[in-house]
């Protein structure tokens, strides 16, 4: 008997438990293969949108955080959420880093921290929430 073969009767170990547990367990492993070359291209396309946006020095374009995992594009006129819902709308529901090097890189964006972008939206009262009522 070989290495690959089994005493007669037993099926191989990825067959245990029927036809069905074994086809679960191999779209399992797809879909975590899947998930892992998504999650790759989605960090590559974002550091060259960030580089393209940064002038090829990754940091953000108001304190200078140069840490790759915090940094972020930004609408330099604030309109991310109208951005986002024609997006919805048209059916492209791709990353921001996927539109734009689809896109070609447009004008119109900038490299933030999640601090600074944060900071902005609170400043230029972009979300409906920091909007303060003018009637008080």
């Amino acid at each position: 008997m070989n290495s690959t073969s089994h005493p007669k009767g037993e099926l191989s170990p990825c067959w245990k438990g029927g036809r069905r547990a074994a086809q679960k367990r191999c779209d399992y492993k797809r879909r975590e293969q899947q998930r892992a070359r998504s999650q790759a291209r989605y960090q590559q396309h974002k550091l060259e949108a960030i580089l393209y946006y940064s002038n090829g020095i990754p940091k953000c374009a108001r304190c200078g955080e140069q840490d790759i995992d915090v940094l972020c594009i930004d609408h330099i006129n604030g309109k991310g959420k109208q951005h986002w819902e024609q997006r919805k709308r048209e059916g492209e529901l791709l990353f921001m880093a996927d539109w734009l090097k689809q896109n070609n890189y447009p004008e119109g964006y900038q490299v933030l921290c999640y601090n600074c972008n944060h900071r902005k939206t609170i400043e230029n009262q972009e979300m409906r929430k920091y909007k303060i009522e003018e009637n008080k």
